[in-house]
C-alpha cells in the first residue's frame, strides 16, 4: 500500500539536500524540508530483520517494512506506533 507523510515535521537541512532531493522534500522555511515522496508498505506478518543501506533493522510483527519505490528496493523498517503516527494512506 502507497502512503504519504501526514503532518511531518520540518526537517532542517542545509545545502546539497536540497538540490538532489527536490523530488522528494519540499522547502517549508529557508532551511526546512518536508518529505513529500510516497512510501509503499506493509505490517510485518512475523518478526524478523531487513539488510538497509546503513546495516540490519530488526523488527517485529506489526511493525512496518517500508520501501521509497513501488519495487521495494532499499526497504527499511519502522514500529507501528512511528509508522501510523507519521504517514496517512493514499488512494
Amino acid at each position: 500500500m502507497r502512503y504519504s507523510r501526514a503532518n511531518a515535521t520540518p526537517i532542517p537541512q542545509e545545502g546539497p539536500i536540497a538540490i538532489r532531493s527536490h523530488r522528494t522534500y519540499a522547502k517549508v522555511t529557508p532551511g526546512h524540508y518536508r518529505k513529500t515522496a510516497p512510501v509503499w508498505a506493509e505490517p510485518a506478518s512475523a518478526s524478523g530483520s531487513v539488510r538497509t543501506k546503513e546495516g540490519t533493522t530488526h523488527y517485529k510483527a506489526g511493525d512496518y517494512l517500508a520501501a521509497n519505490d513501488p519495487e521495494g528496493k532499499d526497504p527499511y523498517a519502522v514500529t507501528s506506533e512511528k509508522f501510523l503516527a507519521t504517514y496517512e494512506p493514499v488512494n
